[in-house]
C-alpha cells in the first residue's frame, strides 16, 4: 500500500527545495541565497504590499514596504537574520526599531513568508506569500510590474503623470490591478502560459481628473488591445499580434 503524505509536508517539501538526504546538504549550504527577493504580500486593507528584502551575506538585511492604494510611503528597516538548526528557514531580526520577527522558507530563487509560529500559511493565500530573486524567472502574477515604454517611447523623463504606472496580476482571483497614473484601475484576465495569449476584460477605473492624462489613455487603451505577452527576466511586454510591443513593464527595487 503507497503512503500518502500530508499535503502540507508535501508543500514544505516543494518550497524549501526538495527533501535532502544528506543532512548538510541545506539551504543554507546549497543555495545561492543571498540577493533581492521581491513580490507583492496580501494586504488587508490595501490593493497588496510591496516588498523587497536584500539578504547580504554576512546576515544582514535591508527591507522596504510600500502599501499599494493606501499611500506613497515607502518604509524601510535594517537588521540582522538567524537561521534554524536545519538551515531551511530564517528569521528577520530587525535592528532598526518597531517591528516584530519574520520568518521565511528559503528555497532556490525564492522566499516564502511564513506565519508568526514559523509556519506555512494554509490558506488560498498561500502562493501570494512568495517573494521571487531579482532576475530570475519568468514570473509573471503576484509581482509588481512598473511601466517603462508605452509604444515604443521611454516614459522617464517623459511622462508628468502624478504616479508611475502599475499593474498586479493576481493568481487567486485571476483579477489584474493598477495605477494608470492617475486613476486605479481593476479587472478580470485570462492567460495561457503555453501560448503566451492573454485578455483583458471588464476594465473599471476611479473618475480622478488629473493634468496631463494622455499617457494614462494610452495606456488602458493598449491593456484592453493586449492578445499576447512576453517574458525576459524582470521585464514585461504587452502585445498585439505581431505588431511592435505596445507596452513594457519592469520590475523595480527598492524605489
Amino acid at each position: 500500500m503507497k503512503r500518502i503524505l500530508p499535503i502540507g509536508l508535501v508543500l514544505f517539501a516543494v518550497l524549501a527545495g526538495g527533501l535532502s538526504i544528506n543532512a548538510q546538504d541545506n539551504s543554507r549550504t546549497s543555495l545561492d541565497w543571498n540577493g533581492i527577493y521581491s513580490g507583492i504580500l496580501p494586504c488587508a486593507d490595501c490593493q497588496g504590499i510591496k516588498t523587497d528584502i536584500d539578504l547580504h551575506p554576512e546576515g544582514t538585511y535591508s527591507l522596504a514596504r510600500r502599501y499599494l492604494g493606501k499611500d506613497d510611503s515607502l518604509y524601510t528597516e535594517y537588521g540582522t537574520f538567524q537561521w534554524n538548526e536545519q538551515g531551511s528557514m530564517i528569521t528577520l531580526e530587525n535592528t532598526s526599531g518597531g517591528s516584530r520577527h519574520l520568518h521565511f522558507l528559503v528555497g532556490e530563487n525564492h522566499l516564502t513568508r511564513l506565519d508568526e509560529e514559523g509556519r506555512i500559511v494554509q490558506s488560498e493565500l498561500a502562493e501570494m506569500q512568495i517573494l521571487w530573486k531579482a532576475g530570475t524567472g519568468p514570473f509573471l502574477t503576484n509581482r509588481y510590474w512598473s511601466l517603462s515604454e508605452l509604444r515604443g517611447e521611454n516614459i522617464e523623463g517623459v511622462s508628468s503623470s502624478p504616479k508611475v504606472p502599475f499593474l498586479i496580476l493576481w493568481s487567486v482571483s485571476n483579477r489584474v490591478t493598477g495605477n494608470a497614473g492617475c486613476n486605479t484601475f481593476t479587472g478580470k484576465y485570462e492567460v495561457s502560459t503555453s501560448t503566451l495569449q492573454i485578455h483583458f476584460s471588464e476594465m473599471a477605473t476611479t473618475q480622478m481628473i488629473c493634468p496631463q492624462m494622455e499617457l494614462e489613455e494610452q495606456l488602458l487603451e493598449v491593456i484592453e488591445m493586449s492578445d499576447n505577452y512576453s517574458l525576459s527576466g524582470d521585464t514585461l511586454t504587452l502585445n498585439r499580434a505581431r505588431m511592435a510591443p505596445l507596452a513594457k513593464f519592469v520590475i523595480r527595487y527598492f524605489e
